[in-house]
């Protein structure tokens, strides 16, 4: 994968030309039930996330339809941060939010734009 170079930036900031202006980090996506959407936002604040997309979702799997007459639509968490930062979730969604119903999650490596963003 080729890195990103000399792009503009907002404004009137222009990075050097020879600048890599991407960072490696982590792309961590969590499926819990709708109603764990408030509880786990507040969560992921807590432990020092400062932002996430979250959408509603529905599908198929070992948990069955979803949604369906008596489970709601599953809510989708996709935050990008450092590896450490994943363990410590992965940790907290364990033991907190397992035991309560329907869980998943993946990790996956991506190169995050703009690098200061995302600590580099």
């Amino acid at each position: 994968m080729r890195s990103l170079r000399c792009i503009a930036a907002w404004g009137t900031r222009r990075a050097p030309p020879d600048a890599v202006l991407t960072t490696p980090a982590k792309l961590l996506t969590i499926v819990l039930p709708l109603s764990a959407e408030e509880s786990f936002l507040s969560d992921l604040r807590h432990l020092g996330v400062h932002g996430a997309s979250v959408s509603t979702i529905r599908g198929h799997g070992a948990h069955g339809d979803r949604p369906s007459r008596w489970n709601p639509e599953n809510v989708r968490f996709d935050v990008v941060v450092t590896a450490e930062l994943v363990d410590k979730i992965l940790a907290w969604l364990d033991g907190k939010y397992r035991s309560t119903g329907p869980v998943v999650a993946w990790v996956a490596d991506v190169a995050a734009w703009p690098g200061d963003k995302f600590g580099a």
